[in-house]
């Protein structure tokens, strides 16, 4: 009776550790997108890269959801790195443009300051 119960639990653990293993984790991928994408935020993409932000959100949203469908796990998983790392290259680029745009405006200020101390000095 106890060999049975061995066998039992020892083939319940085989079959636990099965499905743990055929569902694979999201690909780290996916993290560093997240990444991108939160950093991107904190620097105000929105309001001056709001197209690169969506389109990297979206990406990561489908990087999501092909690794979680159970298919073709391989497949899937190539699908959601290429995914995720188009969405990091994205939320990259909209950190980028956000930046340029607040350097610009920066300048921009920079440049009234300089002509107005110009025109102080000139009188």
């Amino acid at each position: 009776m106890v060999s049975r119960r061995w066998v039992g639990s020892a083939i319940g653990a085989a079959a636990f550790a099965f499905s743990c293993a055929s569902t694979p984790p999201p690909p780290d991928e996916i993290a560093d997108a997240e990444e991108a994408i939160a950093q991107a935020r904190a620097r105000d993409a929105g309001t001056h890269a709001p197209e690169a932000l969506h389109k990297a959100e979206e990406k990561l949203a489908d990087a999501r959801s092909a690794a979680r469908e159970d298919d073709d796990e391989e497949e899937n998983r190539t699908k959601a790195r290429r995914l995720a790392e188009e969405a990091k290259v994205d939320a990259q680029l909209a950190l980028a443009e956000s930046e340029r745009a607040q350097t610009q405006r920066n300048v921009d200020e920079l440049a009234r300051t300089i002509e107005a101390l110009e025109r102080e000095v000139e009188h």
